[in-house]
């Protein structure tokens, strides 16, 4: 009897040929993560400089709702 039939790795390795874009929508999904914590950390940025005074909240009113926008979308995909 083959070995390879009861042997983990190689299901796995099989299962990973047979299906490619699950290895490329899960690359994918940690890139969308990754962005969105870096657009989290924007605004956050933005927030800080709001508070210290560095400018109005008015002035970021715009960028802020852009970015806002952005993240939901990047959120929706994630979660696709």
């Amino acid at each position: 009897m083959p070995t390879h039939r009861y042997d983990p790795s190689w299901l796995k390795c099989f299962a990973e040929c047979a299906c490619p874009s699950a290895q490329v929508w899960g690359n994918t999904r940690v890139r969308l993560e990754s962005a969105l914590g870096s657009l989290y950390e924007a605004q956050a940025g933005i927030r800080l400089a709001i508070a210290w005074g560095y400018f109005s909240q008015v002035a970021a009113n715009e960028v802020l709702a852009s970015m806002n926008c952005l993240g939901g979308r990047i959120y929706g995909l994630v979660r696709k």
